[in-house]
């Protein structure tokens, strides 16, 4: 009797967790999802126990709501199995609303005993945002605006009213720029929904324009993902006119070198990277002048067909669009040279020219030359032949020094007489006569040869003259 009592005991005591573990689970995830309109079944089977016995009666509640839910009452909440065959207490719900996002547990009984409640079943109600705006400086942007920007920019994307709260993504053409955004996460219009704003902070380079900038939205679970790319309005794409200027201007000569011949063509090239399209203006300054020229907004290429030597001097330009402007960073410099053409037909007469010069030269000093020298021949041969009257102190001198030698002569001869040895004494007398005219020519380098020859001309015997 005492073991019968026990075992009652025992399979009171197990009865309710028997039953509890033959309780099946609404879903296998603890988490689901519906979309706006939908219609969904939350699943709650109470199998029979190994004794055949089942669940007396079952009620669905919300976690945020004390009342059960009045299925006989409602309109949009029914049994799946109104009959409850093999247990099935399910829960259906037609056109699911914003409202019906909720936590759900059923709660059962055996025989109007103890209740026990199911797992909660979290249902998310997703809702895509009623609102998604592009903003660029606090001005919205449509979609396929072509927008311009110029280095750093800020753009801002906002989903307005989603549930659950959405996720933002900025992709530039295929890249992933959203590192570059920071998220703010606000209540949106009506309980249960969310606003989402992204503030992208990027420094847009030359290479993105004409890109693709996409703020995507996307609203998930985790069962669930719905990513709004279907409706183009719910998804922001601008075309990027990348506007910028780059820094380094330079400018170069399309000819071959700095010299550039007189009357030839000049044209210099102005190089610039920018967006939009730079205007250029060119600058000179002369060699012979301080004044400098300015030429705005001309092309890249500046052309001067005809060079004179005034247009030498150093060139230079400077870029500006509406992003800035800058001045090139060199200059050229250019000089004016000969025609080459004409160099090439006058050098060849100008050489001739002066051979014929120099050869003219020549001759004519030779000729010049050898008329002075004759001429000089026929004074001296006429000087000869004149009777010449020098002055009386050159004549003197001269006639004394005649004198002088003259006697000495006569004194070698008489010496030479009162030699006894006839051989030797016309020996003497030939050394006296070539001791005298020895003298005779030294006298010819201090007296003017003219007048020396006019003296000894007077001077001779008349048998010599």
């Amino acid at each position: 009797m005492a073991r019968l009592v026990f075992l009652a005991q025992y399979l009171c005591g197990l009865f309710p967790l028997v039953v509890g573990q033959f309780m099946q689970e609404p879903i296998t995830s603890p988490l689901t999802a519906a979309s706006l309109g939908d219609t969904l079944e939350l699943r709650c089977i109470i199998e029979k126990t190994f004794a055949g016995l089942t669940a007396t009666g079952a009620l669905w509640y919300r976690t945020d709501k004390s009342q059960y839910i009045n299925i006989e009452a409602a309109s949009r909440h029914s049994y799946v199995d109104s009959n409850h065959t093999d247990g099935d207490w399910s829960l259906r719900i037609s056109n699911v609303t914003l409202e019906d996002d909720a936590g759900y547990y059923c709660q059962w009984s055996m025989f109007g005993g103890n209740f026990y409640d199911s797992a909660v079943v979290n249902l998310t109600v997703i809702t895509l945002p009623k609102t998604v705006r592009l903003n660029r400086n606090r001005e919205d942007v449509s979609t396929g605006t072509v927008v311009s920007v110029s280095g750093k920019e800020i753009f801002t994307c906002h989903a307005i009213d989603s549930n659950p709260e959405a996720t933002i993504t900025w992709t530039l053409g295929n890249r992933d720029i959203s590192d570059s955004a920071a998220v703010l996460y606000t209540p949106g219009s009506m309980k249960k929904l969310h606003d989402t704003t992204s503030t992208l902070n990027y420094t847009f380079q030359r290479n993105d324009n004409e890109k693709t900038l996409r703020c995507q939205v996307l609203v998930q679970v985790e069962e669930q993902a719905v990513a709004i790319t279907e409706n183009i309005s719910e998804q922001i794409d601008v075309i990027l006119d990348v506007q910028y200027l780059h820094d380094v201007v330079t400018v170069r000569n399309v000819g071959s070198s700095g010299t550039i011949k007189k009357g030839g063509e000049l044209q210099l090239q102005c190089e610039a990277n920018g967006n939009p399209k730079p205007k250029y203006s060119w600058f000179f300054q002369p060699v012979s002048s301080a004044k400098q020229s300015l030429w705005e907004h001309r092309n890249s290429v500046l052309i001067i067909p005809a060079v004179d030597n005034d247009d030498e001097g150093e060139y230079w330009c400077a870029a500006d669009n509406n992003v800035g402007r800058y001045s090139a960073v060199n200059k050229v410099s250019i000089r004016v040279g000969f025609n080459t053409y004409m160099a090439s037909v006058v050098a060849p007469i100008v050489i001739a020219v002066g051979l014929l010069l120099g050869i003219f030269a020549v001759v004519f000093i030779a000729y010049v030359k050898h008329f002075l020298c004759f001429k000089q021949k026929e004074r001296d041969s006429e000087q000869g032949s004149l009777s010449y009257k020098p002055t009386n102190g050159v004549l003197n001198y001269a006639i004394d020094k005649t004198l002088d030698d003259e006697q000495d002569v006569d004194r070698k001869k008489q010496k030479v007489s009162e030699s006894v040895d006839g051989t030797k004494t016309e020996e003497s007398v030939n050394y006296a006569e070539l001791d005298l005219a020895e003298k005779k020519e030294q006298q010819k380098a201090k007296i003017s040869p003219v007048i020396y020859s006019s003296i000894v001309h007077e001077l001779k015997p008349a048998s010599q003259v």
